[in-house]
């Protein structure tokens, strides 16, 4: 549970990093502009997205990054823990909800990860339409390119400065605003 993660001091650095996805996840243009529903369900999809691609970064990284991106996972899984503890959901019932949020969590992972190391932004398009925009146009194409920018400043970050690199990493900003 985050509560741990917070009162202990363990792991700043991951804590640190976990925060600064959640804040660029809050990031309102996700909801106003992009078509991503303001929903329980739409934002869990966006923090997923970001927390995906730092787990992805990172443990590319070698050994360091591998146990960074680890704890980072655990971070997340915690956090999720609390949340659905807060929503009521009782000891019996949270391995269930844990397991499908891993699955749903790692599927999303790997089908980024497919089309970002293979360059293909149409499937990358495709996957985020159908996982954040629950398979609307939306912007996709912009939530696409976030995501590369995204997963590019993510690679750039050192498992040992990794609180420094934090602020590089980009907000969401779609290239034209809705119309009224």
């Amino acid at each position: 549970m985050l509560a741990g993660w917070f009162g202990r001091g363990k792991d700043a650095e991951i804590v640190d990093l976990y925060r600064r996805l959640v804040q660029l996840a809050r990031t309102p243009a996700f909801y106003s502009q992009a078509g991503v529903p303001d929903s329980v369900e739409g934002r869990l999809e966006v923090l997923m997205l970001h927390v995906g691609l730092a787990v992805r970064a990172l443990g590319a990284r070698g050994a360091a990054g591998r146990g960074l991106a680890g704890r980072l996972g655990d971070c997340f899984f915690d956090d999720m823990e609390v949340v659905l503890r807060e929503h009521g959901i009782s000891d019996t019932g949270l391995a269930k909800r844990l397991k499908a949020l891993a699955e749903s969590f790692y599927g999303r992972l790997a089908s980024y990860d497919a089309a970002l190391a293979a360059a293909d932004r149409a499937g990358l398009t495709s996957a985020i339409a159908r996982n954040l925009l629950g398979g609307g146009a939306g912007q996709a194409a912009a939530l696409a390119d976030h995501a590369v920018r995204l997963a590019e400043a993510l690679a750039r970050l050192s498992p040992q400065r990794l609180a420094a690199d934090l602020d590089s990493l980009p907000v969401f900003a779609p290239a034209t605003p809705p119309s009224c």
